[in-house]
């Protein structure tokens, strides 16, 4: 009874840790009208939230707790944990908190203080399993246990990460045949980028609003081109970035290099949308061996089985 009693309390304390590690799920950051992105703060003061403030000091007080006292020790946690961490940890976290969009939001300590606490969940719940249940699935939870919770922080990550890229790429090409629209109408290009980005908004508004910003900083267009490649995974964007580089160096039009562009990425989508449509069946297989046809098997062949068992014929 103890062990039903001590797995309910782990099954109860995954959500937990879910709520704990989760990044923050608000809306796409919203651009002001020089293309920088609007403080966290300033919707709250909009909607009345943040009242009688006269200092910055006043403004983080009437923010929400978790925010203002959780993440800073967890920062501070996380730069202890990184001393004794190897460098390839810290990069792989950093690049997903690129790939994810929550750079200036998350930094790579809290990650490192999350993973750490994560892992030592799992040594828990895995000297737990050890002493409570006997056999090969002791071992099996023991080992796993820690092994899962060292992971389950890039698990999150790159889920997220994921996702955010799929969305980039899903928009690119409606958005570089508006920018192509803005260009052949006697709009400059950043002017162009800054209109497709505050009205296509999500990740990929983002993505280009930090250029923007980039460029009206001091970067080049070029530098703050790779800067894009370099928060994004996905390759179209990739393309994108290099052409128009070459397009500055040699002089070709720029809307003729958005049109191309924009036309080769819709082919892409179109392409991988097949290519996903092909896998389908193949990823069926398993369940439908598994699960389905077991079912439709006992549904079927139980009753005639039954009345041949009734019957007497098996018997003798």
């Amino acid at each position: 009874m103890n062990q039903v009693y001590g797995l309910i309390v782990l099954a109860a304390s995954l959500p937990l840790l879910w709520l704990a590690l989760r990044s923050n799920d608000a809306k796409p950051t919203e651009l002001d009208e020089n293309g920088q992105e609007k403080p966290a703060w300033a919707d709250a003061a909009a909607r009345g939230e943040i009242t009688n403030a006269v200092d910055l000091h006043d403004v983080m007080l009437q923010m929400k707790t978790v925010p203002r006292l959780v993440k800073p020790v967890l920062e501070h946690f996380g730069k202890g944990v990184q001393r004794f961490t190897p460098g390839g940890i810290g990069a792989s976290l950093e690049r997903s908190i690129y790939l994810c969009g929550l750079q200036g939001r998350v930094a790579t300590t809290t990650l490192l203080a999350a993973k750490f606490m994560t892992t030592g969940l799992g040594l828990l719940i895995g000297a737990y399993c050890f002493f409570a249940f006997g056999g090969w699935g002791r071992w099996l939870l023991t080992l796993g246990a820690p092994v899962v919770g060292f992971f389950v922080v890039n698990i999150m990550m790159n889920g997220r990460g994921a996702k955010r890229q799929t969305s980039i790429q899903n928009k690119l090409p409606d958005v570089l045949d508006q920018m192509s629209v803005c260009v052949e109408a006697g709009l400059g290009f950043d002017a162009a980028m800054l209109r497709a980005a505050k009205s296509s908004g999500g990740p990929l508004g983002e993505e280009l609003g930090r250029t923007i910003q980039d460029i009206r900083l001091g970067a080049s267009r070029s530098m703050a081109l790779n800067s894009l490649v370099e928060r994004s995974s996905v390759q179209e964007v990739r393309l994108f970035a290099r052409a128009l580089i070459q397009a500055e160096k040699t002089g070709i039009p720029v809307a003729k290099v958005l049109r191309v562009q924009a036309e080769d990425a819709r082919e892409r989508r179109r392409q991988l949308a097949e290519e996903k449509a092909m896998k389908l069946p193949v990823k069926m297989l398993g369940p439908l061996m598994l699960c389905i046809l077991p079912a439709l098997f006992i549904v079927i062949l139980g009753p005639a089985i039954i009345n041949i068992m009734n019957s007497g014929l098996t018997s003798g």
